[in-house]
């Protein structure tokens, strides 16, 4: 699925070029091949699973929001996007992740507003900055850790305790030993490539 997502993220980006403003109305034919895959069962998996559309939508609110927070658009230029994304949730998908998606839109905007400033203290910050690694770890790590542990007469608690510890440690290596330097890197290179024609 992370594939997928970045294969369509490079796909995006290679259709934009540097052409950002014209990032949202693409977003719609992506939105209507959610619909398509909802009306055509026989739609191939493999197809789905490239373009990302079984979490789509998801992806739009954040993108939408993100423009908005970076100062690239207005909420008035998002809201259609925003609603017509709500309603491919609403028409492709069980009322609870429709409820998510909802959820997804009342947090985003509160973040938006400064109304979750007090949120902003350190151990949560440095969850925050592992959140990736971590949500790539926590469930074929975590969870088989969890599940040995109590087969080996771990009680829950202690099983919990043992695989949050393992999970925990995981990402912020992953993080502080993989990610950053990669991030680096790759930023690295970018700012070297983009000044090549003025040399």
């Amino acid at each position: 699925m992370e594939l997928g997502f970045y294969a369509s993220m490079i796909g995006l980006w290679l259709i934009l070029g540097r052409k950002f403003d014209r990032l949202e109305p693409l977003l719609l034919p992506w939105l209507g091949l959610k619909v398509l895959m909802f009306l055509w069962q026989g739609m191939p998996s493999r197809l789905a699973m490239l373009l990302v559309l079984q979490f789509l939508p998801y992806f739009v609110i954040g993108m939408l929001f993100y423009r908005i927070w970076s100062g690239q658009r207005r909420w008035q230029h998002q809201v259609p996007y925003f609603a017509t994304t709500l309603g491919v949730l609403a028409l492709t998908e069980a009322r609870d992740l429709f409820i998510v998606g909802c959820m997804l839109f009342v947090l985003f905007a509160l973040v938006l507003a400064g109304a979750l400033r007090f949120l902003a203290v350190r151990p949560l910050l440095w969850f925050g900055t592992i959140s990736y690694p971590l949500y790539l770890v926590h469930e074929n790590i975590g969870f088989v850790i969890l599940l040995k542990a109590q087969t080996e007469g771990l009680d829950h608690w202690s099983a919990l305790v043992l695989a949050l510890g393992v999970i925990v440690s995981l990402a912020a290596a992953l993080h502080y030993g993989v990610e950053m330097p990669a991030s680096r890197w790759i930023s690295d290179w970018w700012k070297a490539r983009r000044r090549l024609p003025q040399v």
